[in-house]
């Protein structure tokens, strides 16, 4: 893995689940947002939001809002993460799209470089299993971003020894996982939560 002083970068092809809805406006431009789908190899989907301008909109879309379902697409962009509701969110931020149809497989690559801002944390999740999470602070070009990560068994293990200030790369993955959780009532609700899933990282040095 190469040394590099920032990255955040991420390379997706899959399919679009729905039409794009208006989320909010970036300097003059609006911006619009819609579920990615990244088939794994295993089948299982991974929902992951998307946020595209208008202008990168129109490449896909016919009369404003009417996208293409039927086709994969390459998209390259970053981590995004912003906080609603007093909750973080992540995402995507797309910079680049094209049809993609040549691909057999769907593809789900991220790679990272960061500084902890959240000490990591180690747990036992059953007798033969283990994670670790902990907060990456990340920029691309010059927006930060906040990304929550996680690291499975012996890359959890690795993980759990870095402190807070260090600075990782890292390559991972956004994965989808639906929860349900118990409410004062008694009753449970589902919830979707969006995580980064490390597969790859290294210490580097700080700048």
């Amino acid at each position: 893995m190469v040394e590099i002083s920032e990255v955040n970068t991420v390379k997706m092809v899959g399919s679009f689940e729905d039409h794009f809805t208006f989320d909010s406006y970036d300097e003059s431009e609006r911006i619009f947002v819609s579920n990615f789908l990244v088939i794994r190899l295993s089948g299982r989907v991974d929902r992951i939001p998307v946020f595209i301008a208008e202008s990168l909109l129109d490449l896909i879309s016919q009369d404003g809002n009417e996208v293409f379902k039927e086709k994969k697409y390459l998209i390259r962009g970053f981590v995004y993460s912003k906080t609603l509701n007093g909750k973080l969110k992540i995402g995507v931020k797309v910079q680049e799209i094209e049809v993609k149809e040549d691909y057999e497989y769907d593809l789900n690559f991220v790679t990272l470089s960061g500084i902890i801002c959240k000490e990591p944390r180690l747990c036992n999740v059953s007798k033969d299993r283990m994670i670790c999470d902990f907060m990456l602070c990340c920029k691309n070009k010059g927006v930060k971003s906040y990304i929550p990560i996680v690291g499975w068994d012996d890359l959890a293990r690795r993980l759990s020894i870095y402190k807070l200030g260090d600075k990782l790369l890292l390559r991972a993955r956004i994965q989808s996982r639906i929860f349900y959780k118990k409410l004062s009532d008694g009753s449970f609700e589902q919830r979707e939560v969006y995580e980064i899933v490390a597969n790859k990282l290294k210490k580097v040095n700080r700048q």
